[in-house]
């Protein structure tokens, strides 16, 4: 055997091996490497679904603390005598206490707005809201949609009052929840 023949033989020998260990070297690597990936995807569904969750919870006790002060603001004798003064001067001194709602809105059966909150500029009537009618319908709580940008109620008699609540977490404070919802 002369030197070439035997130079190229340890050649092949050596070269076999180190191909066959950087081949399984990078086998090895993308499969870590789509196990880590399949990994992230589980987690990150995980974590979504969390969230979903926690953000509809928020939305149900959102829902669940408007219909709670309509239903106090209910009952309110200046809102059953419709003594749009007296409303709007116990209205505007819940305000305070209220900060998960940045203005509130008592409105008459054709959605006629008669206080609020914050002192009304103009008239203000949302007979054409969904949640309005909605609420009207079913005598109980109706909620703008999925983000809650308003809720309303009605009372249980007909001819009694409605009532409106924009969620601070859903808006941006404007003055009033009259421009929510179509």
């Amino acid at each position: 055997m002369n030197m070439a023949n035997l130079r190229g033989s340890l050649i092949v020998k050596l070269f076999a091996p180190l191909s066959l260990a950087a081949i399984l070297l990078v086998s090895i690597t993308i499969y870590h490497s789509s196990q880590e990936r399949s990994r992230a995807r589980v987690r990150a569904q995980q974590q979504a679904s969390v969230a979903v969750r926690l953000v509809a919870d928020t939305q149900e006790d959102v829902l669940e603390r408007g219909a709670q002060v309509l239903k106090v603001i209910a009952g309110l004798p200046s809102v059953a005598k419709r003594d749009a003064a007296r409303c709007q001067e116990e209205l505007a001194g819940m305000q305070p206490s209220l900060e998960a709602f940045t203005s509130i809105l008592v409105v008459d059966p054709q959605g006629q707005a008669f206080c609020g909150s914050l002192p009304l500029t103009a008239p203000v009537n949302l007979a054409d809201r969904s949640h309005f009618r909605q609420a009207l319908e079913i005598r109980d709580v109706a909620s703008s949609g999925p983000h809650a940008e308003a809720i309303a109620i009605a009372g249980a008699a007909a001819g009694s009052f409605g009532g409106v609540a924009a969620p601070a977490a859903a808006a941006s404070k404007p003055d009033r929840p009259d421009v929510t919802d179509k």
